[in-house]
């Protein structure tokens, strides 16, 4: 499994030795998180508490942001991520003497053919679940009028590039990193994370479908740890994360996981159909994304160049 580009991009994190450099470094970087979760909903406590003028109604609405069909609880959780970025940016450079930005190249490179490699991947299972959910479910309702939808749209989409990159770079980008430069095995640097990562949505839902949600996280995040494989970089999984979740937080839902944003929803009862589509297309996928049909994404063999792409300062 081991790669010249899975090499060039763990090459990084083999400046420093010692396990307990990138344990502290993600105790510093949860810290930061918890930090900046806090500093969020404070902003958003102290906005409210200027709006309605009353303190008292501005911690009362705190309650309200996890709710089905909150907005603001939505664009809060998604803001809330920010803390990650600035973990691991101190993480880097205090436990590992490194710029942040190898976390998304060795090169420091933006690679825009990899993003969009990466988007038409999210699109191809997006597409092909929702086909099948159409077929075997029906049609989703719209949810709220396009004029609204429209106003949220780029925020929102911000707001999910901010989530979905952190998930990546602590994912797939330090902990691959610095797992991938001291283990050999994919065991460790690609399927302890993803599990990790399955575990970590177990929140996003209720009962047996919280199983289901976390073997989809899981499976998907195994896909993107390939991807990383296969391209010697996180660009590809950052593209097909923050599609994958535009598609779902601004596009198409299912009513009570994170709802309120979407244009179209399924009724809730749809909830445990949709995730078991979801689930058998998202194991064709990683089939697909570890098969040999997976070098159009990018060849683990050939050495990326660099005709075109921006240097990240």
């Amino acid at each position: 499994m081991r790669t010249e580009a899975l090499d060039g991009y763990l090459e990084p994190a083999r400046t420093t030795g010692g396990i307990w450099r990138p344990v502290l470094g993600m105790l510093i970087t949860l810290g930061v998180y918890v930090l900046g979760m806090i500093v969020v909903v404070l902003g958003w406590v102290l906005l409210r508490w200027a709006m309605l003028g009353d303190v008292d109604q501005a911690l009362e609405s705190m309650g309200g942001l996890a709710t089905t069909g909150s907005r603001a609880g939505v664009a809060i959780t998604l803001l809330s991520f920010i803390g990650i970025w600035f973990g691991l940016w101190i993480a880097q450079v205090a436990m590992h003497r490194q710029s942040f930005w190898t976390l998304f190249d060795p090169a420091r490179r933006i690679r825009w053919g990899d993003i969009g490699r990466g988007v038409l991947v999210a699109l191809l299972f997006s597409g092909v679940s929702l086909s099948i959910a159409a077929v075997i479910i029906g049609l989703p309702e719209q949810s709220q009028a396009v004029s609204g939808w429209a106003i949220l749209l780029v925020p929102l989409m911000f707001c999910v590039f901010l989530q979905a990159t952190a998930e990546e770079l602590i994912f797939r980008g330090y902990l691959l990193q610095q797992l991938g430069s001291r283990f050999r095995s994919v065991l460790v640097w690609a399927v302890l994370p993803s599990i990790l990562f399955g575990l970590m949505h177990a929140w996003n839902a209720e009962g047996a479908a919280a199983y289901y949600y976390m073997a989809i996280t899981g499976i998907t995040g195994l896909t993107l740890a390939l991807l990383v494989w296969r391209t010697g970089n996180l660009w590809a999984a950052v593209g097909m994360h923050w599609a994958v979740n535009v598609l779902s937080l601004t596009g198409v839902g299912a009513e009570g996981i994170l709802s309120g944003t979407q244009l179209w929803l399924f009724p809730k009862e749809a909830l445990m159909p949709l995730l078991q589509i979801d689930l058998v297309v998202s194991v064709v996928l990683l089939a697909l994304v570890a098969a040999p049909t997976g070098r159009l994404l990018g060849d683990e063999r050939v050495p990326r160049g660099s005709v075109g792409e921006k240097v990240i300062e």
